[in-house]
């Protein structure tokens, strides 16, 4: 527990030796370490009262129906809880809505219904998932990237969902062309502001010079580089080691850096 010093009012003197005792005591005590997990009752009670409030909610879209559905999922529900059912549901009946110019159902909707399907059982939902799979790789465009029905422009917004749709689709064992993942991750490196972030609509030069960007905001740096994440990893870019060049350096002399500059290696977190 943590120490707490009484000081007396200035008026009242105040010998120097109880001050350090005070001191010396409030030093001694131990320090308890806060934290919490997805286990403590105060996050299990904060996950209740969201999902209290999911029981409620009524939103048509099929995006939302799956984020709800995939909510209930992860906090442990059953497959059969009423929810989830309707998610289920929805994904069924908006496949036979897909094709024609992408307006019936949104690119975040697509995404998040072949993720939803893939994370709450990839062999049961296999056939259903691979229709909202063949419906992304056509609505991609050209130069990688996913936007608004009947517009050139990349949306990063929208981007993020597919991107991930299609990492669940290759790591469920599920054919996807790799094509596919190259236009995206060209897309996105193409797209990227000098400052490192991503804009909302991307500014596509159609070099990987970086130009300005629009639109700069926290989500959307994330939903680039989570996304540049998943590209990376699909197309094996960390195994890939450049070949060494030759060095006039005799083989017996090694760069040495300095010992005490030990940086930390860059966590990533798991997908």
């Amino acid at each position: 527990m943590p120490g707490f010093f009484i000081f007396p009012p200035r008026n009242r003197p105040c010998h120097a030796l109880t001050r350090l005792f005070a001191l010396l005591f409030a030093l001694s005590l131990p320090l308890a370490a806060s934290g919490v997990t997805p286990d403590s009752p105060e996050v299990k009670a904060m996950v209740e009262k969201a999902l209290k409030f999911l029981e409620g909610a009524d939103d048509e879209r099929l995006g939302a129906k799956c984020l709800v559905g995939l909510s209930f999922y992860k906090a442990g529900k059953p497959t059969n809880h009423p929810k989830i059912l309707t998610a289920i549901s929805a994904c069924q009946s908006s496949a036979g809505m897909l094709g024609g110019d992408g307006s019936a159902v949104d690119n975040y909707s697509v995404g998040l219904a072949m993720i939803f399907l893939l994370e709450i059982d990839p062999e049961r939902h296999r056939s259903l998932a691979y229709r909202y799979l063949q419906e992304i790789l056509r609505r991609e465009h050209p130069q990688g990237g996913w936007g608004y029905a009947g517009e050139e422009l990349g949306d990063t917004s929208q981007t993020q969902y597919p991107t991930l749709a299609l990492w669940l689709a290759i790591n469920n064992g599920i054919d996807v062309p790799m094509d596919a993942v190259q236009r995206d991750c060209g897309w996105l490196l193409r797209t990227q502001d000098p400052s490192g972030a991503w804009g909302y609509k991307g500014n596509d030069p159609g070099h990987y010079r970086r130009v300005q960007q629009s639109e700069i905001r926290p989500a959307l740096a994330a939903a680039g580089l989570g996304s540049l994440y998943m590209c990376a990893d699909l197309l094996k870019i960390s195994e890939r080691k450049p070949k060494e060049e030759k060095s006039a350096v005799p083989s017996a002399l090694k760069p040495v850096g300095d010992p005490l500059d030990v940086k930390p290696k860059a966590a990533v977190s798991e997908l």
